[in-house]
């Protein structure tokens, strides 16, 4: 995979550094480890000389 585009997720208009821990988490939660599982799924690779 070369490009994996995240078009899902949340936000919780917490701020990063000052706003509450769980809203943060939860944001990051479904944002960006939401979508780790999609880019570590094996896909075939094309063939060398292709």
């Amino acid at each position: 995979m070369t490009l994996l585009i995240n078009n899902a997720g949340i936000d919780t208009h917490t701020p990063l550094l000052e706003g509450d821990l769980d809203a943060v988490s939860l944001e990051m939660e479904k944002t960006f480890f939401g979508t780790l599982p999609t880019g570590r799924t094996p896909r075939p690779r094309p063939r060398a000389g292709r």
